[in-house]
This record gives structure tokens, sequence and C-alpha cells, in this order.
């Protein structure tokens, strides 16, 4: 029985009750009964929504992470662009050897131009320690750059749809 169904059973149960020609004077008040399925639905609605919140603050934090990028990527296609390979590091890329802030550990260019962001997982919210990561890996096609965004270890459900 899924949600939509429950209540409506729980609906049909009120509907009958209160519908069976009760003297008005019996049926004034609010019954215990009422009051608990009531109770029950906005707590089922709390603890649903509870989830689906604490996924979309962990996500619009690691969208800080995708925006410290996109001036490492900049640099990384200009670098390419004039020396026709892809910078190995931060310093040759010619942004600062140290990017972060509060929920970004580190951004920084490895092989292949190869961007890595990594994120701090107690400041997302997420249970495990440590850092998560993704990767961000440019290709040269025609003298234009262009980005995948697919690897490291940050969970699927914490990526932007371009990520995933």
């Amino acid at each position: 029985m899924d949600f939509g169904n429950f209540l409506h059973y729980l609906m049909s149960i009120w509907i009958r009750t209160h519908n069976k020609g009760y003297n008005m004077k019996k049926n004034a008040g609010v019954t215990f009964l009422e009051l608990m399925v009531v109770v029950m639905i906005i707590a089922i609605l709390a603890v649903v929504s509870m989830g689906v919140y604490l996924n979309y603050t962990a996500r619009a934090k690691v969208a800080e992470g995708l925006g410290l990028a996109d001036a490492v990527k900049l640099a990384v296609a200009e670098t390419q662009q004039t020396s026709g390979s892809f910078p190995t590091s931060n310093v040759t890329a010619g942004v600062q050897a140290t990017l972060s802030s509060t929920y970004v550990d580190s951004v920084s260019v490895g092989t292949a131009g190869v961007i890595t962001i990594a994120y701090k997982n107690s400041e997302l919210g997420i249970s495990s320690s440590g850092v998560s990561t993704i990767q961000m890996e440019p290709s040269a096609i025609n003298g234009s750059v262009y980005w995948q965004c697919q690897g490291g270890s940050l969970a699927n459900k914490y990526r932007p749809p371009i990520c995933r």
C-alpha cells in the first residue's frame, strides 16, 4: 500500500464515521484517533522532507566547487591553446597553488590538465570521513577545449546533473 492509497483509506474511514447520522452533539469535537492520524501524517511528511532537504543542501555546497573550477578550466584551456599541451599543475596553468573554500578542500590541476575538486565530507554533511572528489577531464578538438565531468569518488546523488 503506497502513501496515496493509505491517505485515501484514512479519509474513507473518517467519511464513514461522520456520515452515519449521529447526533451532532455527540460528534461536536475532534476525537483522539483523528488527532493522532493528523499527527502521524505530519510526522511522515517531516521525515520524507528532511532527507530531501539534506541532499539538496549538499548539492548546493558541491556547486561551490564547480564555481571555483570554472576559473581553473579557463586557465587550462588558455594554456593548451597557447602552448599546444595541457598543464600538469596549478602553477603551470597560471592559477594559485592552493584553491579552497568552506566546503572545498582543494582544486588542483593534474596530469593532462585533469582538474580534481576535493570536497570536505564533514562540511558537506556526508557521513564518510575524509574528502570526496569530482574530476573534470579536458579534450582539445579542432582548437577548442571540451570538458567531461565524470570521474571522482563523490556519490552520484550529490553530483550536479552534468557530472552524473
